[in-house]
């Protein structure tokens, strides 16, 4: 019984990492949020609920956010090129809204600034792949609720 029990609290209680993986999933939600009310989000002027950068705060949790792609299966691979900035990276930015430009000068060397800007495209490759799990989700429950109201062996009709 007491191993059953030691086993059970071990089960339930939270770890460290859990905490900061629900702030990270919060982080996600405050992106996916913003994405879907404007038309592209420019990561750089985006506050946390707190008012700090939210830039910032994915680049102090980049390892997490990393963890949580690799197990969502996001590609986060690139194709070596030692020029600064590569351009496939600047090809992705323009894509994610993120400034190139803003970047470079809040960082001592443009390795740094590489390396940030690597971070905010996997932060939202992670960001799209979690709304189009959640948007897949949504489409099967209203698939699922629809269904409910047709008759057995419904076939929709040909044009």
């Amino acid at each position: 019984m007491s191993t059953e029990l030691f086993d059970y609290i071990q089960l339930v209680k939270p770890s460290l990492s859990d905490e900061k993986r629900a702030k990270i999933g919060m982080l996600v939600m405050h992106y996916i949020t913003l994405a879907r009310v404007s038309g592209g989000v420019q990561l750089d002027n985006v506050l946390t609920a707190s008012g700090d950068s939210f830039v910032r705060k994915v680049i102090r949790n980049r390892s997490i956010v990393q963890d949580i792609g690799f197990a969502l299966k996001v590609d986060m691979t690139y194709a070596y090129d030692d020029s600064p900035i590569p351009e496939g990276l600047q090809r992705l930015c323009a894509i994610y809204h993120i400034n190139v430009e803003a970047c470079i000068p809040r960082n001592k060397s443009l390795k740094d600034a590489r390396h940030e800007l690597w971070d905010r495209v996997i932060f939202v490759g992670v960001a799209q792949v979690v709304m189009a799990a959640h948007h897949e989700d949504t489409l099967r429950a209203l698939d699922e609720v629809y269904h409910g109201h047709r008759p057995p062996g419904y076939q929709p009709k040909r044009k």
